[in-house]
């Protein structure tokens, strides 16, 4: 089943104007001719998101706004065209000149964004609803920056047409800078628009180094700019924290404001909710005895930090993947309805990070390979011989674990194995990842054993948390004897030599049953006569059918 993050509300809550004063008090802002509130950073800290204290004139935020209140409205009869440019394909003819028409229109918001995106220091607002929940919250400037974004894009498309490469390049840069701007926000909904961004830049970046329009100094210099951008770079923990945070937070609105989180999760965005009064705040409270929010935010908590543990990469260079994450919901106790409906599956966030992620060393190898080839007249056998002048390091392709599948092609030729990737080639990359040998085929297995085992003998809460701490106990023993033993039993069973792949795994059977021996010391006597009289029972109904 595929569940909806929290963070879609803000980017799809449809806002509310206010007015149109010229002096807006300082708690409001102007995006498009419509008037926000600003949130209060206190009350946003009290509530455990990250706001930093920046001065207005150094909030590269501000300057954003000013691009997207200066941007001029599109002919819709050109926004396939502009889509077309913004992807690398500049469109021909009356379309073409009108469209570049309204790009020159367009320029003074374009330079707008890049004066910003040369700034060091970023926090975008983010904006209240009709009360102070943050299941109401809104951010009014992402989906416009990203079309400036796209706007760039295409400009950078009818430059390179015209011969103008460099200062393609120039643009796509500049959408990376804003990208890692983005990214950087309080949201997940902000770093996956921030790695969309990135993604558009990369494509464009490998375009534009393959002209050979490009002089190899200037390819340097975006490597090594891309490098120091990468330093800064959420990562996919990174995003999983932020929408921690902010879930923490919405447990609470839940408790104060239990009507809107209906109307949310149903899709009844827009509808009136009232500000918390003496009655809302009562029945907050007796709402507190039903569904205890402490222990539905331990339970939140748990998936999260499950997730983060889960995906982290391996020492050996394996890429971590999100295992039996829905079983990890189901281990929710039942009472909590809110839990299992609210918390989002991070599945395709995590592919979407390593594909992103990726994407941009491919990129880097890509200038880096192009200005190789233009100083000395061949792209470079192995992508070691770009280290150290053309790269600092050459890291293992984070969608698979292993080096890039790098293949020198011949004179004027593109080289193979670090081209960008299609939704294709993805599931082909996917394939080829590297994963514990013997981890993840047992992980199914055990866990399904310790879920049985906790039905079967209708452990308590305590006891199921008990019993879960054993077998992530036994899998973090597992997965130690994996990464000592795991590439020579990997090399046995591809040589089909599974008799000696077995008996050097002999000592991960053994912690099965060593999980079976602990999880058998838990239940109480009474639970074990429960199960007995249970299974006779059912043993007697059998035969009598």
């Amino acid at each position: 089943m595929i569940r909806l993050l929290w963070l879609w509300i803000p980017v799809f809550c449809a806002p509310s104007a206010w007015g149109e004063e010229d002096d807006l008090p300082s708690d409001q802002l102007t995006v498009r001719d419509r008037v926000y509130t600003i949130y209060p950073s206190e009350k946003l800290r009290q509530r455990g998101m990250e706001v930093p204290e920046i001065p207005l004139e150094e909030n590269a935020a501000w300057k954003y706004i000013e691009a997207v209140n200066a941007a001029v409205d599109q002919p819709s009869d050109l926004r396939a065209a502009f889509l077309s440019a913004a992807n690398g394909t500049w469109p021909e003819g009356e379309t073409g000149e009108r469209l570049a028409a309204w790009l020159t229109e367009m320029r003074p918001a374009l330079d707008l964004f890049r004066e910003a995106s040369d700034m060091s220091d970023y926090h975008m607002p983010l904006c209240r609803g009709q009360s102070d929940s943050l299941m109401e919250a809104i951010l009014p400037t992402v989906s416009d920056m990203r079309q400036l974004c796209r706007g760039l894009a295409a400009e950078a498309t009818f430059l390179a047409s015209q011969g103008k490469a460099t200062d393609a390049l120039d643009n796509y840069m500049t959408v990376q800078r804003v990208a890692n701007h983005v990214a950087r926000g309080q949201t997940m909904i902000e770093g996956l628009v921030g790695m969309a961004m990135r993604n558009l830049a990369d494509e464009g970046m490998m375009r534009v180094s393959e002209t050979g329009l490009v002089d190899s100094d200037i390819l340097k210099e975006a490597v090594d700019e891309m490098d120091r951008l990468a330093e800064a770079m959420p990562t996919f923990e990174d995003l999983v924290r932020a929408e921690q945070r902010f879930s923490m937070s919405v447990v609470d609105d839940f408790m104060d404001l239990p009507g809107t989180f209906a109307l949310a999760s149903s899709g009844m965005i827009g509808v009136e909710v009232s500000a918390p009064s003496g009655w809302t705040r009562l029945r907050g409270a007796l709402m507190r005895l039903y569904l205890p929010d402490r222990a539905m935010k331990r339970n939140f908590n748990r998936h999260y930090d499950s997730v983060v543990e889960a995906t982290r990469p391996r020492d050996d260079g394996a890429v971590g993947a999100i295992i039996e994450e829905q079983k990890l919901i189901q281990q929710i106790p039942a009472w909590d309805v809110v839990s299992k409906m609210a918390l989002p599956s991070l599945s395709k966030v995590h592919e979407l990070t390593l594909r992103g992620e990726s994407n941009f060393v491919r990129a880097q190898l890509k200038m880096a390979a192009e200005a190789f080839n233009q100083d000395h007249g061949k792209h470079p056998d192995r992508l070691s011989s770009l280290v150290p002048h053309y790269i600092s390091k050459i890291p293992a392709d984070p969608m698979t674990g292993y080096e890039f599948e790098y293949q020198s092609a011949g004179t004027g030729e593109p080289p193979k194995g670090i081209a960008i990737i299609t939704r294709e080639s993805a599931k082909e990359l996917r394939k080829k990842r590297r994963t514990p040998a013997i981890l993840n085929p047992r992980a199914s297995k055990w866990r399904s054993y310790t879920q049985d085992f906790v039905k079967r003998y209708q452990l308590t809460d305590r006891q199921r948390s008990a019993a879960e701490s054993v077998l992530r106990d036994i899998e973090a023993r597992a997965a130690d004897f994996e990464r000592t033993h795991g590439a020579k039993i990997k090399e046995l069973m591809d040589a089909g030599n599974s008799d000696a792949a077995d008996r050097r795994m002999e000592p991960i059977d053994k912690l099965f049953g060593e999980l079976k021996k602990r999880l058998n010391a838990l239940p109480t006597a009474k639970q074990r006569a429960a199960h007995k009289t249970k299974t006779k029972n059912n043993a007697q109904e059998k035969d009598a059918r």
